[in-house]
């Protein structure tokens, strides 16, 4: 199933404020640059014929992936500034045969032909409506015997769950993810925690990169982008106790 996008000149202007805030960054969540080179090391790239990434964003990881010896590798996402700096970085890296596809789409709307070797999806599992969702969601899209990453929130260790139900709402803990990944066939082969460094980090490139954009492109807009930015640290300093964030890598089970 491939559904296309009508109206792209509407998600230019949606998805101006993530360019402001990420224009820079080949890394766009709380992972350093150690953890994607754990996380790559996981998931062995040079035994996938095909890779699937949901919401790639800049590309970064299917670049990679076929740098180490993945044959074919698809990124999708909904913003056009992500896929077109995609696209810029694989042609600066790879040669043209070698390049990814980048699919500009809702991925709730596609479907690969057939299921991939490795299915990916790091921070938006918004897609799904949530971990609950999402989860059987890749298991759908992978080959048995494959592999899969997932990046998506959960309660902060050592949180108490009944205080932060009763004041924040619903929040899974990691065993409520790795117990999901068990019911679709998903067997937990490591978890990755960019831990409380890592948001921080990523907040600080997000503001220097949305200031210079700001320095750019000035006016009304850039001002709102930098207040939405100044939002992210809020929100981040209100919740850090609350919420942490990790990525699970867990084979296919086959059947």
């Amino acid at each position: 199933m491939h559904e296309s996008v009508a109206d792209v000149d509407a998600l230019w202007d949606r998805f101006e404020v993530f360019e402001a805030i990420h224009h820079t960054q080949r890394i766009c969540n709380p992972m350093n640059e150690a953890q994607l080179i754990e996380l790559l090391e996981l998931l062995r790239p040079v035994e996938r014929s095909s890779w699937l990434d949901v919401a790639c964003g800049s590309g970064e990881l299917v670049i990679r992936a076929i740098e180490q010896g993945s044959r074919r590798a698809t990124g999708l996402d909904l913003s056009p500034w992500m896929l077109n700096a995609g696209s810029a970085e694989s042609e600066r890296r790879l040669p043209a045969e070698q390049r990814p596809t980048w699919v500009l789409t809702e991925a709730s709307k596609w479907s690969p032909d057939q299921p991939a070797d490795c299915v990916t999806c790091l921070g938006a599992d918004w897609i799904w409506h949530g971990m609950q969702g999402t989860i059987p969601k890749l298991k759908d899209r992978v080959a048995a015997g494959g592999i899969v990453a997932y990046g998506g929130p959960r309660l902060n260790f050592g949180a108490d769950p009944e205080y932060v139900s009763s004041e924040f709402g619903q929040l899974e803990t990691a065993g409520d993810v790795e117990a999901r990944m068990a019911e679709c066939g998903l067997r937990v082969v490591e978890r990755i925690d960019p831990g409380e460094a890592g948001w921080l980090s990523y907040l600080e490139r997000g503001r220097q990169d949305v200031l210079a954009w700001a320095t750019r492109h000035p006016g009304t807009r850039a001002e709102q982008w930098i207040a939405e930015q100044q939002d992210w640290v809020e929100h981040f300093g209100r919740d850090r106790e609350v919420v942490g964030w990790s990525v699970w890598v867990a084979e296919s089970i086959a059947t």
